[in-house]
């Protein structure tokens, strides 16, 4: 009545073809690599102008042009980048969990999980507390004691002393011989790597304590530790070779660290602490041990014992007295 006829052009089919290739092409390059809040924010502009721009033709015009095949094409790039992207990172988060699962505590992993791009495994620069444990008279009880309960005693031991620094947020870098080693502050950051490796140590003074007295009680030989403890910068991230690699840890500090615990057996202290780690860890009572140079350094180091953290602590006061 008013002379507007609507019309659909010789055109249409090419209009559909060529907005399907320019919008899904948009949609192919863009939601990739969006968040997923701006991604669903932009489909849904996308949808919107395309069905603006249609309806603005049929009515200023009076062309009837196809949108479905649009809005359809829209919405499956939409549904399949938003489900592609859910299994992918569902799939990481399950391989990081997996891969740090025998390194750190559960509770660790389940952080890490929360936001895996801020826990990645790449080496970085930090400042950490390293651990080295020791078993000491390990030789001579692996000449006199059969492979089988050589196995067992090492195994029960490894395991009690690893539930103390897993139980502290420590993350198992390896096992040397009848040695652990551990550090505290990746890859999960913490300000208080320092004071849980000492409490750590004492923690796991006291567990063979406890695991000398069942021994005593079952005939087995009783067994004693050294500890170094250290804080220092230092690498860490996924190290190794392409057939084998690790989560550890590098640098000067770790090297100091394998000293003191040497040094642990010379003093008769179960645990030796530079002053790095004593500086970060003030809600202990130290005492110092001495000042001593060790081999690699050009300043002598002070190094420090908790008195709660020995097994005989009268007999370390005598022995640092004398």
């Amino acid at each position: 009545m008013d002379g507007r006829v609507p019309v659909k052009p010789d055109y249409a089919s090419g209009f559909e073809i060529l907005i399907l290739l320019v919008t899904g092409s948009t949609l192919a390059f863009a939601l990739p690599v969006l968040p997923a809040t701006r991604a669903v924010v932009f489909s849904v502009l996308v949808i919107g102008l395309m069905g603006a721009i249609n309806c603005w033709l049929y009515l200023s015009s009076g062309l009837v042009l196809p949108l479905a095949s649009v809005l359809v094409m829209a919405t499956t790039a939409f549904g399949l980048n938003m489900s592609f992207g859910y299994l992918v990172e569902s799939r990481s988060k399950r391989q990081l969990a997996d891969l740090f699962r025998t390194y750190v505590p559960p509770e660790v992993v389940d952080e890490m999980v929360k936001n895996p791009a801020s826990d990645s495994m790449t080496a970085t620069t930090r400042e950490l507390t390293v651990m080295f444990c020791d078993m000491r008279g390990f030789t001579t009880m692996s000449e006199t004691m059969e492979p089988t309960q050589l196995q067992a005693l090492l195994n029960t031991v490894f395991s009690r002393l690893t539930d103390v620094i897993r139980h502290n947020r420590g993350t198992i870098d390896k096992y040397i011989g009848d040695c652990v080693m551990a550090f505290w502050g990746a890859p999960v950051q913490t300000c208080e790597y320092a004071s849980l490796g000492v409490k750590t140590a004492l923690e796991m003074a006291k567990a063979v304590q406890q695991l000398n007295a069942e021994h005593r009680a079952a005939g087995l030989p009783e067994i004693s530790i050294g500890i170094g403890l250290n804080t220092g910068t230092m690498c860490v991230g996924d190290m190794g070779s392409d057939i084998r690699r690790s989560f550890t840890v590098i640098g000067d500090a770790v090297n100091l660290v394998s000293r003191l615990e040497e040094l642990s057996k010379t003093y008769g202290c179960d645990i030796v602490v530079s002053e790095f780690t004593r500086n970060l860890a003030p809600g202990f009572i130290w005492q110092e041990l001495d000042k001593v140079r060790v081999k690699g350094k050009d300043h002598a180091v002070a190094i420090f014992f908790t008195l709660e953290g020995s097994a005989n602590t009268s007999q370390q006061r005598q022995s640092v007295n004398s």
